[in-house]
């Protein structure tokens, strides 16, 4: 009985712990669709050549470890797609670049307010699209807001910009001049995907890694 009774006071007393001291932990599903920007020196200066309003979706989920109520670092999963159309003036030929990707990204996110700011590196995967080099790095910067919620669970609106720093393009796809196989521009520049993501967000708080003055330690406590 004195056993039972030490174990729910040490827990109590572990429900009052200064929480601003406290690493916790998150889990966020998320969904998002907005417009892709293929960046290439030669298109972009080419006057025949016009970039179509591109669009594709993305989803994925996020693993979060935060200090305190400020500052967090996560690890996101993300599946989705890129794609990207140009209309030819003269020829009225189309041309596109699609691909299927996952991203694995490392991100430092700020919090203030029910706002926040995040930003980091992103592993690109491209997996069997020939033209396309399956390994590639970029970076991403992300804004957002809660909406609604409370102490474990809320829902967040944001924007994510997602910039590919490597060249999507692999020796094949530089060689066959992929999409247009017309060996229109003398000197080769490389492709960069640029995309910008309306997402949403529902995020749940696991728990707390906090003290325990009964057992002199540190335990999680879910919320």
């Amino acid at each position: 009985m004195m056993k039972k009774l030490l174990v729910i006071i040490c827990f109590w007393g572990i429900s009052f712990q200064n929480s601003q001291a406290q690493t916790w932990l998150d889990l966020t599903f998320r969904g998002g669709w907005g417009p892709d920007f293929l960046v290439n020196g030669n298109i972009i200066n080419d006057e025949d050549y016009n970039h179509q309003f591109s669009h594709s979706p993305f989803f994925g989920g996020r693993f979060g470890v935060n200090f305190g109520d400020i500052h967090a670092i996560s690890a996101d999963v993300m599946s989705g797609k890129f794609k990207q159309s140009f209309k030819s003036k003269n020829t009225n030929n189309t041309y596109e670049y699609e691909y299927k990707k996952l991203d694995l990204a490392l991100l430092y996110k700020k919090l203030d307010l029910g706002r926040y700011v995040e930003i980091g590196p992103v592993y690109t995967i491209i997996k069997d699209t020939p033209y396309f080099n399956e390994q590639n790095w970029g970076v991403i910067l992300g804004f957002g807001r809660s909406l609604v919620g409370s102490n474990a669970i809320s829902l967040n609106l944001g924007i994510r910009f997602q910039y590919m720093l490597t060249d999507v393009l692999n020796d094949e796809g530089i060689e066959k001049d992929y999409p247009y196989a017309e060996g229109i521009y003398p000197t080769y520049k490389s492709y960069h995907p640029l995309s910008a993501k309306l997402l949403l967000e529902l995020d749940w708080a696991l728990g707390a890694f906090v003290y325990s003055k009964c057992y002199k330690r540190k335990v999680f406590k879910s919320f």
